[in-house]
Order: C-alpha cells, then sequence, then structure tokens
C-alpha cells in the first residue's frame, strides 16, 4: 500500500519541477525576443535587457537539481538523508528566488533615476524604435 503522504509529495514534486520549466521557457523566449527589434517589442526588450535572466536561469538549474535530489528520497524510503537535502535545497532555492524577484523589484523603483543613463547607453536604432512607438 502506498503511504498517504507520497501523492501529495508527488504532485508538489511535479509541480516544483514544471516551475523550473517555465522559468527556463519564459527566460529562453524573452532571450529569443530580445534579437528581433521591432516597435512592438521594443519597451519590453528595454526592460528585459537590464532584467537578472542569467541568474534566473541559474535558479531554473538550481531547482531542477532539487528535483533530481528528491528521486533517490523516494527510491530510499528508509534513508531519510536524501529527504533532509531535498528539503534544505528547496529552502536554497526559495532564499535565492526572493533575492532575484528583491532585486527586480528594487531596479523598477530605480528605473526613472536611470532613465537617462538606460537612455544614453542604446544604440541609435533602439531609440529610433522607441521613439516611433512614442
Amino acid at each position: 500500500m502506498v503511504a498517504k503522504y507520497l501523492l501529495p509529495f508527488l504532485v508538489t514534486n511535479g509541480l516544483f519541477a514544471a516551475t523550473g520549466g517555465l522559468l527556463v521557457a519564459v527566460i529562453l523566449i524573452s532571450k529569443a525576443a530580445m534579437n528581433v527589434a521591432t516597435t512592438t517589442n521594443v519597451t519590453p526588450n528595454l526592460l528585459l535587457s537590464h532584467a537578472p535572466l542569467n541568474s534566473a536561469l541559474a535558479d531554473a538549474g538550481l531547482i531542477f537539481a532539487t528535483f533530481i535530489i528528491s528521486v533517490p528520497g523516494l527510491v530510499f524510503r528508509n534513508k531519510r538523508t536524501w529527504l533532509k537535502v531535498h528539503s534544505w535545497m528547496v529552502l536554497a532555492c526559495i532564499l535565492v528566488t526572493l533575492v532575484i524577484g528583491l532585486n527586480v523589484w528594487f531596479s523598477t523603483l530605480e528605473t526613472r533615476s536611470n532613465l537617462s543613463v538606460v537612455w544614453q547607453q542604446e544604440t541609435a536604432q533602439m531609440k529610433h524604435l522607441l521613439q516611433e512607438r512614442v
């Protein structure tokens, strides 16, 4: 008979791995969209060019590693060491995601003060597309 706590653990663990996949998908789609600059996506490209996409990709890798660590915990039921390592890695994922989220939040709070610096760093094509959009 399967233990009654196993199914919720499998569901939440699957959802946890799915968030890592969603994070990778959003990052790859964002990076692909940044390669093509048009008037419709120039503003998101400008914002995403200053977002910490590489650190979010590292966070997705940590999420996948945490998911992989949970598998031996399911296989070896008498050994609690794998589940303890898994729970510490979940805590690490939480902290890394929190730090990335706070970084994004604080950078959005400073957008107005850094706008002239960002404008000076942009290429002439990007400036032209932004002016066309407005």
